[in-house]
């Protein structure tokens, strides 16, 4: 009895030590933990703020960031975004948005017309020669020119009002450098920001937007995510690691796994199955007999979100079942498969949602999935069209969405432009468009 009295009072004096005469030393650290938190969810949006072009935004953030003392751990990422902002230029003060654009006279387009990407060129000529009927259109073949700097100089003797493509992205991002100061609308994805550059956004970006107002309903405690190594993968978890922190919730809360060798080592991890294998067979080794064992696997889940490979997903629901885990799964595709493949697969999804860009939504509804070229035509037909909206909008105030045959087209404040992503269902052959309340509200696993 006497030892029992002594340990509870050891516990006891523990207790009190930690809770009054360290009480003091508990707030400070409390203090730091929050500051540090502070600093990391600001860095993220300076980081986002430049990445997504808003340069305004940007410059607040930044000194935001130089009033406060840099922790030692984010430095390196602060000196970075020091690095970047020296090399911004100044907003030109004659150009405010894309006004002039709905009403420009002279066009230059830039497409590729003597190689691989003639025909999709001609696709594009054909839609613009419709769309622009009664402007000036002057159609320059970027296969002649290597060289952007004698590219740009052969189209400032236009003087054009607005500037389309190239449609390459790598002679996009060189076009670009020059900062013709012409309103232009590129056909890539760009690094580069301007105030009269219209570029679309990444898939990883869009993707994130689209998510968030499920996340918003969802418990990120009822959340599992698997993600391969690609930089869709980390630039997607990036904008979602930094959305929850501006939520309060830190990187360290989510359940983030990284793909392993094979997915199926992967999802034991996931769901806790190979930790408890380990825990018997040392179980057994231990006792020196061999026990019936069965494997425990995590019931505190309700949604599995992977981003992986197509090859990589079709394995996950059958994996799910053979663990007794009959949770919602959602496939962001970390690399689109070819269509026909995509198709050819139809038949072993189980009970997959599949959230699915615009132009592959298009293409798998087109009815044309089996015939290469008319799809790679209809697609080229689809991007022209887009450009041809954004002109005759180019008067609306940024941001805004508009209907198209494609789908919803968003352009946001900082002049990126994309299409709402679609949902899919995928079951045993059976492809059902859906949207995502249908996983927030009939969540199963509980």
């Amino acid at each position: 009895m006497s030892k029992h009295i002594v340990l509870f009072a050891f516990v006891l004096v523990s207790i009190w030590g930690i809770n009054s005469a360290s009480f003091a030393d508990q707030g400070s650290n409390s203090q730091q933990k929050i500051a540090l938190l502070d600093f990391e969810i600001l860095l993220l949006r300076t980081e986002i703020a430049l990445r997504n072009g808003e340069q305004g935004l940007f410059l607040v953030n930044m000194y935001q960031l130089a009033q406060k003392t840099v922790p030692d751990q984010f430095k390196s990422r602060y000196e970075a975004l020091i690095h970047q902002q020296g090399r911004l230029e100044p907003i030109p003060q004659f150009e405010s948005g894309f006004s002039s654009v709905a009403d420009a006279r002279d066009i230059v387009v830039l497409l590729p017309m003597s190689t691989g990407l003639a025909q999709a060129s001609s696709a594009i000529v054909e839609v613009f020669n419709q769309a622009f009927e009664g402007r000036r259109l002057h159609f320059l073949d970027t296969d002649l020119y290597q060289d952007m700097s004698e590219l740009v100089r052969l189209v400032k003797l236009f003087n054009p009002d607005l500037v389309i493509g190239p449609l390459e992205r790598q002679k996009a991002e060189a076009f670009n450098q020059y900062n013709l100061q012409v309103p232009t609308i590129s056909f890539s994805s760009m690094e580069i920001t301007r105030p009269y550059l219209l570029s679309p956004s990444s898939h990883a970006v869009v993707f994130y937007q689209t998510l968030i107002p499920m996340l918003e309903k969802l418990d990120f405690n009822r959340i599992i995510w698997l993600t391969d190594g690609s930089d869709f993968s980390k630039t997607l978890m990036g904008e979602i690691k930094a959305w929850y922190l501006q939520q309060g919730v830190s990187t360290e809360a989510l359940d983030q796994f990284q793909l392993e060798a094979g997915v199926d080592k992967s999802l034991g991890s996931v769901l806790g199955a190979s930790q408890s294998d380990v825990r018997s067979s040392w179980l057994q080794r231990t006792l020196g007999r061999n026990l019936e064992v069965e494997t425990y696997v995590r019931r505190d889940k309700t949604l599995l979100v992977a981003v992986l490979s197509q090859q990589q997903a079709l394995q996950v629901k059958p994996l799910l079942n053979f663990y007794g885990r009959d949770i919602d799964f959602l496939w962001l595709p970390s690399d689109l498969p070819d269509i026909k493949v995509f198709v050819n697969s139809q038949t072993s999804w189980q009970q997959t949602y599949a959230l699915l860009p615009a132009h592959f939504t298009q293409q798998l509804t087109s009815g044309l999935k089996n015939n290469a070229e008319a799809l790679e035509i209809g697609l080229f037909h689809a991007l022209a069209n887009l450009v041809a909206t954004l002109v005759k909008r180019a008067e609306s105030s940024l941001p805004f969405q508009v209907p198209t045959d494609v789908g919803h087209l968003v352009v946001d404040q900082s002049g990126r432009y994309h299409f709402l992503p679609s949902l899919f269902f995928l079951d045993q052959g059976r492809l059902r468009q859906t949207m995502l309340d249908e996983i927030v509200q009939d969540p199963k696993g509980l």
